[in-house]
């Protein structure tokens, strides 16, 4: 919710249907899924851990994506990527 809505920059839940899976198995394996409507490309591929980095190999790009971890916890994931206007922050959270 930064610049784009006004410079509030606090967490807002996103729906359910706007929301995306990250899945990352201790054997390389890296799957993004779409949740809801499924009307996005699920993306599966391998990772590597580069220092606070993760370089991710997948079906959706020809590059690989190197995502920048500013949180690591055992429940949360925050990836940083630069935008137009500065850095956009995604907050991922572990589910059951």
């Amino acid at each position: 919710d930064g610049y784009l809505n006004g410079g509030s920059n606090k967490w807002n839940k996103v729906a359910f249907e706007d929301s995306r899976t990250l899945s990352f198995t201790s054997d390389g394996k890296y799957a993004e899924l779409q949740n809801g409507t499924g009307n996005g490309t699920d993306c599966r591929g391998n990772y590597e851990f580069l220092y606070s980095k993760v370089v991710v190999t997948t079906n959706c790009n020809i590059e690989p994506d190197t995502l920048n971890i500013s949180e690591l916890k055992p429940t949360t994931l925050i990836i940083d990527r630069p935008g137009i206007e500065g850095v956009i922050r995604y907050k991922f959270t572990a589910v059951q």
